[in-house]
């Protein structure tokens, strides 16, 4: 099972860490971004399957401007897509949307998973209709 003593990512801790990265220069490895090390939790919600859209818990293992490495306790196939959602101090969230690029068997019941970033986009939280007077 994943550990939980882990925080939760933020939308905040998100979005500083992909504009920092944004800043750096290339890496001397062979990927096209720079990665910083992130220990948080997040929920992904598989999307490629309408059988299977339980949210499932991961860590974070590191993130780039275009990528994301997760450890989770259930495989995801390779070119699924799947979204993680990020709180913004109790204001609107965050939606990352993601597809997979790898995913691997690391341990007995644990996969590391590699993701490309397909699009961020911000969501309202859903206000009441104000009603008439």
């Amino acid at each position: 099972m994943i550990a939980t003593r882990d925080q939760q990512l933020s939308a905040e801790l998100f979005e500083e860490i992909l504009h920092n990265l944004r800043g750096q220069q290339q890496p001397k490895d062979k990927r096209e971004d720079p990665r910083v090390g992130v220990r948080n939790r997040v929920m992904v919600q598989p999307m490629s399957n309408p059988d299977d859209t339980t949210p499932l818990p991961a860590r974070v293992r590191d993130l780039s401007p275009n990528g994301i490495g997760l450890l989770t306790e259930r495989p995801l196939m390779p070119q699924s897509r799947f979204s993680i959602r990020l709180e913004v101090g109790g204001g609107p969230q965050i939606m990352a949307v993601y597809r997979v690029a790898r995913c691997t068997q690391v341990g007995q019941g644990l996969y590391g998973v590699g993701a490309q970033l397909e699009k961020v986009q911000n969501q309202a939280r859903q206000q009441p209709p104000k009603s008439a007077i």
